[in-house]
């Protein structure tokens, strides 16, 4: 009769390196997810690799890395086992959904956001790549919504106003669109000061 947990107990064990701490991983993982250093980002992610590579932060981060060398189908397949795995974890949809937008599928990408923000409505950056794939296919009204509830989120992202400039813009209406622009200028948007110039008064 032993012997039948043994099985059990050699998969659980091979999830995980012997000694890692749950808030270990939680904590690398938010660091990454915080961080604007692609170096810090790119060392962090390889060490929760092999730290826990069947826990959804070592999934993750598999995905993420195969995905960064090229390899898009394990990628995917990684993103795969990772929602069917750990469904909760919000940022592992979003993560899917990334991927899939990346290989044309628009409306899987679409659905997977939908499935990371009914974990966590208050996602800001599923959010805004929601709204930004709504605006790419022209639903203009989806996207705003998305935009402003995410700029409520993070009133300090400046691609928030950049897009929320974009549709009103689509929207015919520069009056709504250059003050948009204007704030995420000030908070040091790229390119923003190129659609000052070409569609707002100084």
């Amino acid at each position: 009769m032993k012997w039948n947990y043994l099985p059990l107990l050699l998969l659980l064990a091979c999830g995980q390196n012997p000694g890692t701490d749950p808030s270990e991983l939680t904590e690398k993982f938010n660091a990454a997810w915080q961080s604007n250093d692609p170096d810090k980002v790119l060392k962090i992610r390889m060490e929760l690799a092999e730290m826990a590579p069947r826990q959804p932060e070592g999934l993750y981060a598999k995905a993420w890395l195969a995905d960064r060398s090229g390899d898009s189908r394990k990628a995917i397949k990684t993103a795969d086992t990772l929602v069917m795995g750990f469904p909760q974890f919000d940022k592992g949809w979003y993560l899917r959904a990334n991927l899939r937008e990346k290989s044309g599928d628009l409306q899987g990408a679409a659905q997977d956001y939908d499935r990371a923000l009914k974990r966590n409505p208050l996602f800001s950056e599923a959010l805004i790549n929601r709204g930004s794939l709504h605006f790419r296919t022209q639903h203009y009204d989806l996207a705003l919504k998305d935009f402003e509830k995410a700029g409520n989120i993070s009133p300090g992202n400046r691609l928030v106003f950049r897009n929320l400039g974009n549709v009103w813009m689509a929207f015919g209406k520069p009056e709504k669109a250059c003050p948009c622009w204007r704030k995420a200028d000030s908070l040091g948007m790229p390119g923003t000061d190129t659609l000052l110039k070409k569609y707002c008064l100084p």
